[in-house]
């Protein structure tokens, strides 16, 4: 697992001040329990997962002290800048952060992908046109929350005069993942130009906020009515139907699961 790692050296005292884009687990260690950390074995810490910054926290005492902060599978996300107040009311220094890999020791058991969701605070939102929701986003939502994922998607079910663009923006906003349902009927809507662009923007970005499904569509729907759109879509779209939609996004959110998933325990076979 990858992570941000601020040394904050050897120093008196002082305050720890991390702002965040995101929400992101925090925490202040010293040097034997970072070591700990590093090693996957139980370890103290102040701080924990930030909603709100800047976050201040003050050092408990003098010594080696360094900041991780790491987001679980959203790593590719995290945007922080960690400032050091120091105690005697000198200057902030700002740290720079360096990339580091945790160890995948085998003293951690695998996780089922519930524990996953409720360790990390993983959610979703699900867009979807509203023909589209007794077909596709429905039964979809309850395949997900059945694996223990947190589907929001009543309001973000779209009619006609809705605007696209601030549907997807409020949804990333508040959840940081979404699912979008695109079927032929929502691409025949003719969204605003700034809706489209931000929902291709979305699906070409590296960060996979967006995952789509595609339903009861076929390349030429989008060549004729959004072709900029046409190079995102399988050759047999929805094939596999919902079963596979549903491994494929707890494989994006979780990396790395146990070989078997099946929604009712953990393979901890290492």
């Amino acid at each position: 697992m990858q992570y941000l790692l601020y040394d904050l050296g050897t120093i008196a005292g002082g305050t720890v001040e991390v702002t965040l884009g995101y929400a992101a687990n925090v925490l202040i260690l010293n040097e034997e329990n970072y070591a700990f950390y590093k090693e996957n074995k139980p370890y103290r810490f102040i701080g924990g997962y930030i909603e709100r910054s800047p976050y201040k926290i003050p050092l408990p005492e003098g010594g080696h002290w360094f900041t991780v902060i790491d987001s679980g599978s959203f790593f590719s996300k995290i945007r922080a800048l960690t400032r050091l107040l120091p105690a005697d009311g000198g200057a902030p220094v700002v740290i720079e952060p360096v990339i580091c890999e945790r160890s995948s020791g085998r003293n951690i058991p695998l996780e089922n992908f519930a524990e996953a969701v409720k360790k990390y605070r993983l959610r979703a939102f699900l867009l979807h046109y509203y023909k589209d929701r007794e077909s596709m986003a429905l039964p979809l939502a309850q395949a997900l929350e059945a694996e223990g994922l947190p589907v929001f998607h009543d309001d973000f079910m779209l009619e006609p005069g809705d605007d696209l663009e601030d549907k997807i923006r409020n949804g990333i906003t508040k959840y940081k993942f979404g699912i979008a349902v695109i079927s032929r009927a929502f691409v025949r809507i003719g969204w605003q130009a700034a809706g489209i662009r931000c929902l291709y923007d979305e699906l070409a970005s590296e960060y996979k906020d967006i995952y789509p499904v595609w339903h009861n569509i076929t390349k030429n729907d989008l060549a004729n009515f959004l072709p900029a759109m046409e190079r995102f879509i399988p050759e047999k779209p929805g094939a596999d139907g919902i079963p596979a939609i549903v491994r494929d996004v707890v494989n994006l959110l979780w990396p790395n699961p146990p070989s078997s998933l099946n929604g009712t325990g953990t393979d901890a076979t290492n």
